[in-house]
């Protein structure tokens, strides 16, 4: 009994290990398909179903479904030339099997068309869903906490 006992606790510490792992996996594949414009490597991070809400991003709150997350992120980085983008976790809690709900820090770098710059600090609340044995965003909301003025975010058609 005792060797069925160890190898079940190592099976789930095995379990929480890969589920932490593919949860900062998400979290690069995103900011690397922000860093690269990559609009279908981004997309692939969202489950159908998903939703996005920046609240200090003009026509960004709760942004509902895949298809209309993937066009209004299209839409806003027409507004940014260059946008550099990198992502720290604070906390993960792993809710059962195949959810996690995460806190993560961003810190942008940007320049607006008119050529101002922006250096935007702020952190993700994200609910991410295991599917098909892939992690995936099933929420996202960013909170500004430093660096970005509502009232300079203007996006280009």
């Amino acid at each position: 009994m005792g060797n069925a006992n160890n190898i079940a606790e190592l099976e789930a510490r095995l379990a929480n290990v890969e589920a932490r792992l593919g949860v900062r996996e998400l979290l690069d594949r995103y900011n690397d398909a922000v860093n690269q414009r990559d609009v279908d490597a981004w997309a692939a991070c969202w489950t159908d179903d998903a939703v996005w809400n920046i609240p200090i991003m003009p026509g960004q709150n709760e942004v509902v479904g895949k298809k209309a997350i993937v066009d209004s992120w299209v839409r806003s980085m027409k507004v940014y030339p260059v946008l550099i983008m990198l992502a720290h976790i604070g906390k993960i809690e792993l809710r059962g099997e195949g959810e996690a709900w995460v806190r993560s820090y961003h810190n942008e770098l940007g320049r607006y068309v008119d050529g101002r710059e922006i250096r935007p600090r702020g952190q993700y609340e994200d609910i991410m869903v295991k599917q098909n044995g892939e992690w995936l965003f099933k929420h996202r909301t960013f909170d500004a906490i430093y660096g970005e003025n509502p009232e300079d975010v203007k996006y280009v058609d």
